[in-house]
């Protein structure tokens, strides 16, 4: 996260816009709450498509239009939210993320689902970035838990990269839905941990931006 894009949340969570609630951009995406006129035929494609929701140990759900807009009116999008993510210049849809806070516990979760056009293009830790922002600087939760089928092996890289530590494994703890059983693995990230990375990421940048003004 670069020093523009940290001034860009600083003044959003500081000075909230009435008419641009939670809409936030970082290099490559815009990420806003979904709303019923956003759900077209590849997003229910993505609720219905077996290997994307095998990442999540679920069967295909063979939804339909109007029971994917059913779901996105379950989000208040002011403890519970759904953010469309959108390519900038296109403004083409390729995913979504769900953060889901609770006041009593103060931790948050979230979920994240992709186009198979963007699996493998490091969009998850891009996008995510967000979430975390929000849920420590705006909701003033103090943990971020993430649950991953340990099969699923591209969420566990995205947990690690952003700095999560892995808090212990449960082992065959939930029937697999390609058969067979599988691990559970409980990722955690605190305020002070998201705030030490992104110091470091920023002193590594002018680092090496210097490197590269000498070099020119």
């Amino acid at each position: 996260m670069d020093e523009k894009t940290e001034d860009t949340y600083t003044k959003l969570f500081t000075q909230p816009s009435p008419d641009r609630p939670f809409r936030f951009e970082t290099k490559r995406f815009i990420v806003r709450p979904m709303r019923p006129a956003d759900v077209n035929a590849r997003y229910v494609s993505w609720w219905n498509d077996e290997e994307t929701q095998l990442g999540n140990n679920r069967k295909p759900q063979s939804w339909t239009h109007e029971r994917a807009v059913k779901h996105i009116h379950w989000f208040d999008n002011k403890n519970n939210f759904h953010f469309g993510i959108f390519v900038k210049e296109s403004k083409e849809l390729i995913g979504f993320m769900s953060l889901l806070t609770n006041k009593e516990s103060a931790i948050a979760k979230s979920n994240v689902v992709l186009d198979r056009s963007y699996w493998g293009k490091n969009v998850v830790p891009e996008v995510r970035a967000v979430l975390v922002e929000l849920a420590f600087k705006r909701m003033k939760m103090v943990k971020f838990k993430g649950l991953v089928i340990g099969r699923n092996y591209p969420s566990i890289f995205n947990y690690l990269t952003m700095g999560f530590t892995c808090e212990g494994v449960q082992r065959s703890d939930v029937p697999f839905v390609g058969g067979g059983r599988a691990d559970v693995y409980h990722f955690a990230l605190f305020p002070e941990e998201w705030e030490a990375r992104k110091k470091k990421g920023s002193a590594a940048q002018r680092k090496t931006s210097g490197v590269s003004k000498k070099k020119a």
